[in-house]
C-alpha cells in the first residue's frame, strides 16, 4: 500500500514526471520525502510521483468536499463577496468564465453581480451541483475544452490550479482566452504559511506539505508567492494586485487579528504568510 492511501479509499494508479509542470524545467531535486520534489529552474514545489489524473477525478467524484462546504453555506456566500469584490474595482461587467466551478456557488455570486457566467468543472459530483443551480458549465480538463474561439472579459480560478495537472500549461491558455485588458483572479494556499512554520519550530515531520488524502483536497503543486508571480508573468499575465485571500470562517477576535496582521505584512512587503493568497492579473496587450 501507498503511504498516501487513506482508510476510506486509496488510490491505486500513479504517474512520475520527467518535467516540473509549471516551466517545464527537467532539472529538480527531492525538497521532502517521500514524494514532494522542487524545480532547480522556477523554484515551485510539486508532487512526484502523483496520482493520475483519473484516479484524483474518483477521488472527487466521491462528493464528500461538496457535502462538507454545504454545511455551511452562509459563510461561503460571504467568501464569495469577498472575492467578487476583488474583481469590481477593475471590472464591473462582460463574460466571466470560473475554471473549476465546484459546486457552482460563486458563479450565483457573480451572476448577482451583473455578470454573464460560465464555468469549467471536472468533477461530475461538481458539475451536477452547478447544473442544477442553472448554470452553464463545461466538462473536463482545460486544455480538453472547445471554447469555440470564445473570448472572456474576466477569468477566475479560486484553489484550482494546485490541482491540475499543468498549471504552467494552463495559466497559458487563460491568457490565450483573456481579452485585451481583461482581469484574471487566482487564488491559492500559500505554502510560505508551512514552511514558515516549520522554520519556527512547527511541523517538524519529514513532510510540512502533510500527504495526499483520498477524497479530500489534492493538491499536486505548491505554490509560494514568489514562485506563483514568475509563473504568471511567463504566462502574460501582469499581476496588478497581491493579497491575503481571506478563508477565515471562523470570524473570532484572534483571527481577524491574525488576518490584520497578514494584511498588512502583504501591504508593506507584498509577502505574507498566511495560509491563502490571491493575485489580481491584466492582460498584456
Amino acid at each position: 500500500m501507498h503511504p498516501e492511501e487513506s482508510a476510506s479509499g486509496r488510490f491505486v494508479e500513479y504517474e512520475s514526471l520527467n518535467a516540473c509542470p509549471v516551466c517545464g524545467s527537467a532539472d529538480f531535486f527531492t525538497a521532502f520525502e517521500p514524494d514532494v520534489v522542487r524545480c532547480a529552474e522556477c523554484r515551485v514545489y510539486f508532487r512526484n510521483p502523483r496520482p493520475t489524473q483519473a484516479e484524483i477525478k474518483r477521488s472527487y467524484d466521491v462528493g464528500s468536499n461538496y457535502a462538507e462546504w454545504q454545511q455551511r453555506p452562509a459563510a461561503r456566500n460571504l467568501e464569495w463577496k469577498r472575492r467578487i469584490g476583488l474583481i469590481l474595482p477593475f471590472i464591473q461587467r462582460g463574460k466571466l468564465l470560473d475554471i473549476g466551478s465546484g459546486d457552482g456557488h460563486f458563479l450565483d455570486i457573480a451572476k448577482a453581480a451583473g455578470f454573464e457566467t460560465c464555468g469549467t468543472e471536472i468533477s461530475l459530483a461538481g458539475a451536477q451541483y452547478a447544473k442544477e443551480r442553472g448554470h452553464q458549465l463545461l466538462i473536463g480538463q482545460l486544455k480538453e475544452i472547445d471554447f469555440n474561439d470564445a473570448q472572456f472579459d474576466v477569468i477566475t480560478i479560486w484553489h484550482v490550479l494546485e490541482h491540475l495537472p499543468n498549471p504552467g500549461e494552463a495559466l497559458r491558455i487563460i491568457s490565450s482566452r483573456l481579452k485585451p485588458g481583461g482581469i484574471m483572479v487566482v487564488a491559492v494556499p500559500n505554502e510560505d504559511n508551512h514552511l514558515f512554520r516549520r522554520r519556527l519550530g512547527g511541523r517538524r515531520g519529514s513532510n510540512p506539505l502533510g500527504p495526499l488524502i483520498w477524497s479530500k483536497e489534492i493538491h499536486i503543486t505548491h505554490f509560494q508567492p514568489a514562485t506563483l508571480r514568475t509563473a504568471l508573468i511567463k504566462a502574460g499575465l501582469v499581476p496588478i494586485r497581491f493579497g491575503v485571500d481571506d478563508m477565515y470562517y471562523d470570524r473570532s477576535l484572534k483571527n481577524m487579528a491574525k488576518l490584520w496582521m497578514q494584511k498588512s505584512l502583504s501591504a508593506m512587503l507584498q509577502w505574507h504568510f498566511s495560509m491563502a493568497m490571491y493575485f489580481v492579473c491584466k492582460k498584456e496587450g
